[in-house]
């Protein structure tokens, strides 16, 4: 699942915990359960998308009478525009939350077809840089609506410190995670630093896996970095009790969920400035926030000969965990929905 699917799934979760009736329409293929309607039409490269979406979806909507319906965005979300022409043409009110960071064509897209929008839907986004960036395209006030962690389990993590300082990453293994930059860095790091380098490991999948395996292969890095493959949530609170430091170079991240929960975690973050990272990263206190890959293998090279530092910031980081629980995201919410229904 990726970040849209992870964020409905435990939201969900959570609200029917507080009593509220739920349902969720997805293009998502998967197995059935309660309260989940999935409308699947089979295309090419799994692309999701339905010819009759927006009959689909009005159907469904006229039958469960909802208060309000929640619309998921991403930067492309065909069956979330389909619900959009919905829920105008029932009248519903409506709370629209995206959850990537648009980019050029999806900025004029979603600027062409503003006009047409529901007057009741209330626009919230996951961070303040993608918040500017929404604001900016639809010329609408948008409210903030955090992703949620479950922070009391990753805080639970029990830490322990190796002789030798163990970086980590859980990524997807794509281009716009920036995957092949990270390889980058840690040739630099190791270039400089040789048998004192740090040991690197590198948690997830994805089209890439295959290339960044040949590339380090290529690079002479196997000694350096591990990759573990797909993680499930209780092999990566183990690493992360393991690691030292939270190491991201993604700059696209809306929000990034990975790194919320390494930080809930205990682990301090590395990674560049000018994402949604910065809700929950104090630069200096619970990590740091870099300009450039450059400033990064810098940082790396300081935490590695400081030793003192590292556990500063460990200790700040365990000490102050993340707010972005699924209280705090669900309550978010919640005054969403009460907005677009008053």
């Amino acid at each position: 699942m990726g970040g849209i699917e992870t964020q409905v799934s435990g939201l969900v979760a959570y609200q029917k915990t507080q009593g509220e009736e739920v349902f969720v329409l997805t293009l998502t293929p998967g197995d059935d359960f309660g309260g989940v309607h999935r409308f699947v039409f089979k295309l090419p490269g799994n692309f999701l998308w339905h010819p009759r979406g927006k009959s689909l979806i009005r159907k469904a909507l006229q039958e469960l009478k909802p208060d309000v319906v929640h619309l998921h965005f991403g930067a492309v979300s065909p069956f979330a525009w389909d619900g959009m022409r919905a829920v105008r043409e029932l009248n519903i009110p409506s709370v629209a939350t995206v959850h990537s960071i648009w980019g050029t064509f999806a900025r004029k897209m979603y600027a062409l077809t503003a006009k047409n929008w529901h007057s009741k839907t209330v626009f919230s986004s996951v961070s303040r840089i993608a918040r500017s960036i929404v604001q900016e395209s639809l010329h609408r006030e948008v409210s903030i609506a955090h992703n949620g962690v479950d922070i009391d389990f990753w805080k639970s993590a029990i830490s322990s410190e190796s002789e030798k300082i163990e970086i980590v990453s859980a990524t997807r293994f794509a281009s716009r995670k920036r995957i092949r930059a990270q390889i980058l860095v840690i040739e630099q790091v190791v270039k400089n630093l040789a048998e004192n380098s740090p040991h690197f490991t590198i948690a997830g999948t994805g089209p890439d896996f295959k290339y960044v395996e040949l590339l380090i292969k290529k690079k002479n890095l196997q000694k350096y970095i591990t990759l573990t493959g797909r993680l499930d949530r209780f092999q990566l609170r183990e690493l992360y009790a393991k690691s030292d430091l939270f190491l991201q170079m993604s700059i696209l991240e809306a929000f990034g969920i990975a790194a919320c929960e390494a930080r809930a975690a205990g682990l301090p973050v590395l990674t560049r400035q000018g994402s949604g990272v910065e809700e929950f990263v104090d630069s200096g206190n619970t990590g740091y926030l870099e300009s450039s890959d450059a400033q990064i293998v810098l940082r790396i090279m300081q935490l590695v000969s400081d030793r003192n530092l590292m556990r500063m910031l460990k200790t700040r980081s365990k000490e102050s965990p993340p707010i972005q629980n699924w209280d705090h995201a669900a309550n978010q919410v919640v005054r969403l929905y009460q907005q677009a229904i008053s």
